[in-house]
């Protein structure tokens, strides 16, 4: 889901052993507290399991531990992401799974942590509602820092902390299986992150019909880049409509691409020439003053994924037709790994004053936008539920291999793969998660390749955190924590096609995981035992009941 999330949950925890038992026994609990309230049902918010059957099994697996506890679960599954992120900002949910598609650009880990945990996010992409200053501050650190060692010791801290206060805890990370129709498509390029999902395949592989065809097994979200509430796989394709400064390499660094230089002056001034000649696919020239406009124009309208990266900028001016001088309120030292590399340049002529032309209230409302771009694909259809159509951009000054890139959607993942086995489609998505019997089948098939490799993507749940969620306490989050059996999830569900989890960021991503975090590990025993301690008890039916006291939503009180 992730983080590009995807999908769902579970939840609380009491009485160890075989189920809740009575207060009077020696194996249930310690006898309910005067005033205590029993635990409501634990809501969950997840993955149907059309839409991911790996992760729906996984979160079977925590129910269960859950269960155990004395709690009652009741499993809601959505249909795609785009209904888990609506229902998740609603904040109706005390457990929602959810995680990261691995990509390239979010091997920068202020990708995948700002968005999820920061305190302004509480209200959006931040579903579990935590707020600690003090994973603040460390995020700040990491985001203002050039220096690797020092950026590296404040990401590793902040790890740490994540782990000790339980907003989330990591399920899993997936081995990742890429197909791709080999007798079709030549040259794609594998990253670690995504597989073959990535924009340098989209550039370089060459497909024997000219048509490139991906499949994703969701619906589409939206092709405008002002309607950007998260990542989704589709910000991939609007990234072939409309160029960015930059672009992350398949070595994982950021490499300039409509930038042809850029320097900083000093820690808070950052400038970029562009690269000479550009044009957009109408033929008029993209200049500085498109460049100032599009990242003047995300930061007036407050496009949600791009919220925290632009609050520092203080201004952002054309200085020259091929010059553009960014102002910032601090330094930034992650700048053209995250900011540089996902926005891609409107042009001022047509975006400006749209919501007057338009009449509509913003720019996400344009329902039917002018997709001219600069990218090395133009804009030909978009249809939500069926496909998106893009040709080649031949003025391009790096066109693709491809005459035509089209994106399918598919209601489910066994649609997508029975489309891959069919031979109509040529590659997939970042992670359609795939089962073990689906690579099997595939195995078989001898026009299709595939690629197994560890993988950056999460797959995690948040506890809501909230006022009203019996997650709002900490204790209750470190006893479910402690109830998520690890070896069974990723041996008997993932059939070993995964990782056990260890942190919001992926072992894969070398550079940036810390060895050292540690979440709460599997002993239903230590879970029943951090209730008790905590002042949790068990009624005569065996069901949780939470103390009379205020909650504890840190791990640090």
């Amino acid at each position: 889901m992730l983080l590009a999330l995807t999908g769902a949950l579970a939840l609380a925890l009491a009485a160890c052993g075989g189920g809740g038992s009575d207060s009077s026994s020696d194996s249930g609990g310690s006898p309910a507290q005067k005033g205590g309230t029993p635990v409501p049902t634990i809501r969950m918010l997840g993955p149907s399991p059309a839409y991911d059957p790996g992760e729906n099994e996984a979160l079977k697996v925590v129910q269960e531990g859950i269960q155990e506890l004395g709690m009652d679960v009741e499993f809601e599954g959505v249909p795609d992401f785009g209904t888990f992120d609506e229902q998740a900002r609603q904040h109706e949910f005390d457990i929602g799974s959810t995680g990261y598609l691995g990509t390239l650009p979010r091997l920068e880990p202020t990708e995948l942590m700002g968005p999820a945990f920061l305190c302004a996010n509480a209200d959006g992409s931040n579903y579990s509602g935590y707020c600690n200053d003090k994973f603040d501050s460390l995020f700040k650190t990491a985001v203002a820092e050039s220096d690797e060692a020092t950026r590296k010791q404040a990401l590793d801290d902040a790890q740490v902390l994540l782990a000790e206060d339980l907003p989330m805890v990591v399920m899993y990370y997936p081995v990742i299986s890429t197909i791709y129709n080999k007798e079709e498509l030549s040259n794609p390029t594998f990253v670690p992150a995504s597989g073959y999902f990535n924009f340098w395949t989209f550039e370089n592989a060459e497909p024997a019909d000219g048509t490139m065809t991906v499949g994703i097994a969701e619906p589409g979200q939206s092709m405008n880049p002002m309607c950007n509430a998260s990542y989704f796989q589709e910000t991939e394709y609007q990234l072939l409509v409309f160029d960015p400064l930059t672009r992350v390499g398949p070595d994982g660094k950021a490499q300039n691409w409509l930038a042809s230089n850029i320097e900083r002056p000093d820690d808070t001034t950052v400038e970029v020439t562009i690269r000479d000649g550009v044009k957009f696919s109408d033929g008029s020239p993209l200049t500085a003053e498109d460049v100032a406009f599009t990242f003047n124009y995300i930061k007036k309208w407050e496009v949600p994924r791009w919220v925290n990266q632009t609050a520092v900028l203080k201004k952002v001016s054309a200085v020259g037709k091929d010059k553009v001088r960014f102002e910032l309120t601090e330094p930034y030292g992650a700048l053209e790994f995250s900011l540089f590399s996902g926005v891609g340049i409107l042009p001022k002529k047509i975006w400006d004053n749209v919501t007057e032309r338009e009449k509509v209230k913003t720019p996400c409302d344009w329902k039917s936008p002018n997709y001219t771009g600069s990218g090395p694909y133009k804009f030909v259809s978009y249809d939500p539920n069926q496909a998106l159509r893009l040709e080649r951009n031949d003025g391009h000054f790096q066109p693709p291999k491809a005459k035509e890139f089209v994106g399918r959607y598919f209601a489910t993942q066994q649609s997508l793969f029975l489309d891959l086995r069919a031979g109509n489609t040529d590659m997939h998505d970042a992670d359609p998660g795939f089962t073990p019997s689906q690579i099997e089948q595939a195995e078989s098939d001898g026009h299709l390749d595939i690629n197994r490799s560890p993988s950056t993507t999460v797959r995690f749940f948040v506890f809501n955190t909230r006022a009203g969620s019996p997650f709002q306490d900490y204790a209750l989050r470190k006893a479910v924590a402690q109830v998520v059996d690890y070896d069974t999830i990723v041996a008997g569900v993932l059939h070993n096609e995964g990782v056990p989890g260890a942190g919001i960021i992926a072992p894969a991503n070398e550079t940036w995981h810390n060895d050292a975090v540690e979440f709460p590990q599997f002993d239903v025993d230590a879970a029943k035992q951090t209730l008790e301690d905590a002042g949790y008890s068990w009624d005569g039916s065996g069901k949780l009941v939470a103390p009379d006291r205020e909650p504890q939503p840190l791990a640090a009180g």
